[in-house]
This record gives structure tokens, C-alpha cells and sequence, in this order.
């Protein structure tokens, strides 16, 4: 059957119950018997833009974001100017760094309507990505004029004024978006990481125990709260006993869920290093590099390590790769 055609009342009920059923799958979060659903009535029906935004969406739900952006894709052959389409594939190709052409989605939602605050957000994370700071600062900002209370447009405005070295108004608005949901585990983290880099280690502390206590099993969370607390005993004479145990615990912890995370054993060996523990430091070094440690410092750390154990060449060679990954050139190392 296709649309337009005359459809008996008896189809037309069925399927309505079809797809309300497969409203009350989704609520219930089986997904899977909410595509079946959704299939059924369109097989009894014709395919329609909007039965394809749920299975497109149960298909996220499911973590298939290929078969997700397809299903988007036969929605807009079928209706080109469905808003809520041309804004779902653009959020999943910028997902994807498939910029140019979420761009172009994106701008085809704004020529349909200009003010809904989902089409400024997208054009701004674009920009964002795409290294275009002032212009993602403006469209981000329109957003949040259409919508003040949005939290992630807060999140990435703040993100954005960071890049910018605008710190007091990415703080501002990081504080609006925590603010507006303080349950974000992905904005806490990130205004945690932002207070991190400025050395504010104690208040860095505060946002990575609340996404913590958002996100227990998160081992990203746990590894960013014990280099808060590792960066807090650093320098000090006397750390703290329960400090040092917390940090222990939240190491193992995050190992235990996920024991390739290459960031947990970079945290572990600086552990190791407060007690001067040179050997296990280079194995947890060694091991955080082979599991994709993008610290330029863990090459520095392991140069140090070796070096402590008198072996001055490896050393040399550890702290050479040191450089080359930190950019560092023999005439900058030499002024």
C-alpha cells in the first residue's frame, strides 16, 4: 500500500494499536520488539517518515548507529524537509566526524526553520569541531536564546569560550549547564577536566566525585577522581593516609572494569612513584603506553623511572620520544 491510497478503517486501526504498542516496547526499553512493531504497521500501511524516526532511534537505543543513519536516510528520500530527521542524522554524522555533510542537514533544517534552538545547537557543535570557535560561540549562543535552560548548549559554549581562553565565561557557563543538569556525568567530567588543567585540583575533586556518584561503574570517572586526589598529594610531606587508600580503591576499581584503559595504570604509576617505587612505576608506565596512553608525560615519567635505576641510555631514548610526542624541538630544548 502506498500513501494516498484509501486504507480500510479496519488497517487504519490496527495500526494504531501497532504502533502504540510499540510506544509502550519503547517505554519499556525492548526495543527490538518495538522495531517489529513498527515494521508490521508499515508493511500494513506505507512507510512514513515518522514510524522511521522511532526505529531509527530504537536502532540507537540498541547501539546500531549504522542501521540507525539508514533508516534516517529512507525517511528523507521519502520526505526531504522532515525537521526531525534532517536534525537526528546530522546529531549521528557529527557523532561519526562526518562534518561537511551534517553542515548541510543542518542548514537545510534552519532554511525550514530558522528559529528552533536544535539547529543552532548542531551548527555550533559543527563549527566546534571544525575549529571555528567565534562562530560556534554565536550559533551556540543563539541556541541558548531560544532555549536558556539548555544544558548541553551550556556545556559546549563552555567547552568553546576554553578554546577561546575566555576562562571566566567558560566557567559561567559551565556553572549554568551544571546547574541545569546537575546529573550530566559528561558535562561534570568536563568541567572537572577544565578546573584540572588550571591546577584547582580541590574543586576538580568536587565534579568528578558528583559524576561518580552519578556513574559508580564509569572507570573514566574513577581514574579523573583519583588524579584530582593524586594531584592534591603531590608535593605534600605528609599525605594523608585515607587520601592515598581512596585513591588505591578508586584505581582497582576502575582496572576491574576495564583493565585496558591505558589512562588508569598512567595514575597507578604515579602512585607508584609518591613511594618511589621505580620498577613498578616503569611496568605501569610501560603498560599505560601500550594501552594507548596519550600522555606526552608518561614517556617523560618513564625516561625518569629508568633513569633512577641507572640505566642512563634507555632513559636518553625515553625522554628523545618524550620530545617528538610534546612537540618539542632540539632548538626550543636547547633555549
Amino acid at each position: 500500500m502506498s500513501k494516498g491510497e484509501d486504507i480500510p478503517i479496519e488497517v487504519v486501526k490496527e495500526g494504531v494499536r501497532l504502533f502504540e504498542e510499540g510506544r509502550l516496547h519503547e517505554s519499556n526499553s525492548d526495543n527490538r520488539e518495538a522495531i517489529a512493531c513498527y515494521e508490521k504497521m508499515m508493511r500494513l500501511t506505507f512507510p512514513d517518515p515518522p514510524v522511521l524516526n522511532r526505529i531509527a532511534f530504537c536502532h540507537l537505543m540498541l547501539n546500531e548507529v549504522d542501521k540507525a543513519q539508514e533508516i534516517l536516510r529512507q525517511s528523507l528520500e521519502i520526505d526531504p524537509y522532515d525537521e526531525e530527521a534532517l536534525h537526528n542524522l546530522s546529531l549521528l554524522l557529527i557523532d561519526a566526524g562526518e562534518l561537511d555533510e551534517a553542515e548541510g542537514l543542518t542548514l537545510r533544517g534552519m532554511a525550514l526553520e530558522t528559529m528552533l534552538d536544535k539547529h543552532w545547537y548542531n551548527l555550533g557543535r559543527i563549527q566546534f569541531r571544525k575549529s571555528q570557535f567565534k562562530s560556534a560561540v554565536t550559533s551556540l549562543a543563539t541556541s541558548l536564546g531560544l532555549t536558556p535552560d539548555r544544558a548541553d548548549a551550556h556545556h559546549h559554549i563552555a567547552m568553546t569560550y576554553y578554546h577561546l581562553g575566555e576562562l571566566e565565561q567558560a566557567e559561567r557557563s559551565f556553572l549554568r549547564g551544571t546547574e541545569s543538569a546537575p546529573d550530566d556525568v559528561e558535562m561534570l567530567m568536563s568541567y572537572g577536566n577544565f578546573l584540572l588543567a588550571q591546577k584547582r585540583n580541590k574543586d576538580a575533586e568536587k565534579y568528578f566525585r558528583l559524576a561518580v556518584d552519578q556513574a559508580p561503574v564509569d572507570h573514566v570517572a574513577l581514574t579523573s577522581l583519583a588524579d584530582s586526589l593524586i594531584e592534591q598529594m603531590l608535593g605534600k610531606k605528609d599525605v594523608p593516609d585515607e587520601m592515598m587508600e581512596e585513591t588505591m580503591v578508586l584505581l582497582n576499581k576502575s582496572l576491574d572494569l576495564h583493565v585496558a584503559y591505558g589512562q588508569t595504570w598512567y595514575q597507578w604509576a604515579r602512585v607508584r612513584m609518591l613511594f618511589h617505587d621505580w620498577k613498578e612505576a616503569e611496568d605501569f608506565l610501560r603498560t599505560a603506553i601500550d594501552n594507548g596512553c596519550r600522555e606526552p608525560m608518561a614517556w617523560a615519567f618513564l625516561s625518569a623511572v629508568i633513569d633512577r635505576q641507572g640505566r642512563k641510555k634507555e632513559a636518553e631514548e625515553a625522554f628523545e620520544e618524550y620530545k617528538k610526542i610534546a612537540g618539542i624541538d632540539e632548538e626550543e630544548d636547547s633555549e
